[in-house]
């Protein structure tokens, strides 16, 4: 079980950079409709809409390799962690000890779950 997981981390990580992609495009999306720039939001709509199918076949396909029972929360466990790395390095949000103690237990989680 544990290969299995370090087998298909990358296609994991993959799949949290898209849906974070995709949170991004909708927000943006979002402010051009609030705005009523209605040509402004036909891109960013359209890109959003992209990423969320991406987003949802590549969970398809992890499911489709992995039992869900794992699956589901490694693919959780992997986008908070890709959302906590992104808000640094995009936005210098800063990590205090519980932010860090949090994702040392998610990725515990993560561990025990491969390692079971």
């Amino acid at each position: 079980m544990a290969s299995s997981l370090l087998t298909y981390l990358p296609i994991y990580l993959l799949y949290a950079a898209i849906g974070t992609g995709a949170a991004a495009a909708a927000k943006i999306a979002m402010g051009h409709v609030l705005a009523r720039r209605w040509a402004a939001c036909l891109p960013s709509g359209f890109v959003a809409g992209a990423l969320v199918s991406s987003n949802f076949a590549l969970l398809g396909f992890l499911l489709s390799r992995i039992d869900m029972s794992v699956a589901a929360p490694m693919a959780i466990g992997v986008n908070l962690l890709m959302a906590a790395v992104l808000a640094r390095l995009l936005f210098r949000e800063t990590l205090d000890g519980w932010k860090i103690a949090g994702m040392l237990a998610l990725l515990a989680g993560v561990g025990l779950l491969a390692w079971a």
